[in-house]
């Protein structure tokens, strides 16, 4: 039976909500459920949708080109517009005010909610009325992982993307969010409690019910707490608290919360891998020095980067260890097990696809196809998400002993 906008308005499950325009019109069947993310969002519906936004994406935008996008809505046969009042609205161009006129011209419902009411909230509960349950969790499982990961791949937007993902999750799940190091300090928070987090006695494993890749404990104190432990690279911990406050954990929130754990995974990897990038820099300004790898104005320059004299003279000793087993290092068919497995692998890399010169550089290698595997380089968007040959990244695979200290050049992270 299909679920309609009446319904909707009628269930009382926000009590918040305003019908302002189009009280003729409210058995339009709602097909799926969106935010406007993008200006020209009506690229990417299939229509019948029912439409959430606050008008900023718009802000930009020219009347005309604010009412080219309205028309181009329209010819999806949208179910309807919810809009979220805030302060900036009445400061910017006339926007809600040609919604209205366009929407009650076209017999389209307009809804208002208030600044305070949450997006996710509503997009759960209209979902689970217009699917069955499975279909309901994969549809919300790639709403949750678009927003979270967007907002990861636009983190040159934001000066601190763990504390913009923390607060997108805990607006999803309606609940309070914190970080914490493997000391238990507190990283970062979305209330003002930044206390030191404590483990209780009855802290017990937990397994909420959903396929997860990763471990979840849960304890009871004031208000029961559900803890992931983060792992990066194999070498640190952190642990991501929720507490629910306000409502329960449901399946849907275990969701929103794989692909928050799964993104602030990554994004931790690209901080370190970039910080590393940092440190072996002036590195491989020495190693390319001591090879003969530079030449005139390079040479000059590497020179007066690491404060060289031309009138020194300088004797230089290099060493390093090597494994008496030469066991303990990975193979490229251990490497092939792990991707086939699902598991995230870290990698140093040479000189080829990913390297022009003589330095290494960290990639992030997911999935297996074919003796394929798709890599993510967080500093090269034309390389990254891409599927390559494993043969070819083995063969380019850094041979530093920096990046072996481990056992080899790769690096598998928890699943």
């Amino acid at each position: 039976m299909a679920y309609t906008v009446k319904q909707l308005l009628e269930s009382k499950q926000f009590p918040d909500m305003r019908l302002v325009t189009c009280k003729e019109n409210l058995n339009q069947e709602i097909k799926g459920i969106r935010i406007i993310e993008i200006e020209d969002m009506e690229r990417y519906l299939t229509g019948g949708e029912l439409l959430l936004t606050n008008m900023k994406v718009y802000f930009g935008e020219t009347d005309r080109e604010f009412r080219k996008h309205l028309n181009e809505l329209e010819k999806k046969q949208v179910s309807g517009f919810i809009i979220k009042q805030h302060p900036d609205m009445v400061q910017k161009v006339n926007y809600y005010d040609i919604l209205l006129k366009f929407c009650s011209e076209r017999n389209i419902p307009v809804i208002e909610i208030s600044e305070d009411e949450y997006y996710w909230g509503i997009i759960k509960y209209v979902i689970l009325q217009i699917y069955d349950e499975n279909i309901a969790r994969l549809i919300y499982f790639k709403l949750t992982h678009d927003n979270i990961s967007n907002m990861l791949l636009d983190g040159e937007n934001f000066e601190d993307p763990t504390k913009n993902i923390l607060f997108l999750l805990s607006s999803m799940i309606g609940n309070p969010v914190a970080l914490y190091y493997s000391n238990l300090t507190c990283c970062a928070s979305t209330t003002q409690d930044l206390s030191d987090f404590v483990f209780e006695k009855n802290v017990e494993k937990y397994k909420p019910d959903i396929v997860t890749r990763f471990e979840y404990k849960k304890q009871r104190k004031e208000h029961t707490q559900y803890i992931t432990k983060i792992h990066v690279l194999g070498r640190v911990e952190v642990y991501l608290v929720v507490t629910e406050v306000n409502m329960p954990l449901t399946i849907l929130d275990y969701m929103a919360l794989e692909n928050a754990v799964f993104t602030l995974q990554y994004s931790f990897m690209k901080t370190y891998a970039q910080n590393e990038i940092e440190k072996k820099y002036q590195r491989d300004i020495e190693y390319s020095l001591l090879n003969g790898l530079l030449t005139g104005d390079e040479l000059s320059k590497a020179a007066r980067m690491l404060k060289l004299k031309d009138t020194d003279q300088y004797c230089v000793v290099s060493f390093h260890t090597i494994s008496s087993n030469s066991e303990d290092y990975y193979t490229k068919e251990e490497l092939e097990e792990t991707l086939k497995s699902g598991t995230l692998v870290y990698g140093a890399v040479g000189h080829g696809i990913f390297v022009n010169g003589y330095s290494t550089h960290a990639v992030l290698l997911t999935g297996y196809e074919n003796g394929k595997t798709k890599a993510f380089d967080p500093d090269n968007m034309a390389k990254t998400n891409k599927w390559y040959n494993i043969d070819d990244i083995w063969k380019e695979r850094s041979l530093a002993p920096e990046d072996n200290m481990t056992g080899g050049a790769f690096i598998a992270i928890y699943k």
